[in-house]
């Protein structure tokens, strides 16, 4: 995901964000690395999720990737959710 998203960065494709979203941002991780901190596990868990959604975001895809709201709550993630990630509206497709 990260070299993905390096490659779009590169590619001129990803616009960064505003210096206030940023801060909120990162205020939002601080927040969620504090509540989870005593469940250091789930706090990885989250994190690692959370991450590769804003890169999703970043790179204009769909951060849902799941087919359905009950597959996206109840089933785990893995590398195959990220294969064919394609950009909304590239190719008429909203990956």
């Amino acid at each position: 995901m990260r070299c993905r998203w390096l490659a779009h960065l590169l590619d001129g494709n990803i616009e960064l964000p505003s210096i206030k979203e940023m801060e909120k941002d990162t205020k939002m991780w601080e927040d969620n690395i504090k509540q989870n901190a005593r469940n250091l596990r789930s706090c990885i868990v989250t994190c690692g999720i959370w991450y590769n959604d804003q890169l999703c975001k970043d790179m204009k895809c769909n951060p849902r990737r799941k087919k359905g709201p009950f597959a996206e709550l109840f089933e785990p993630y893995g590398p195959t959710d990220y294969q064919g990630l394609v950009p909304n509206g590239l190719f008429g497709n909203n990956a």
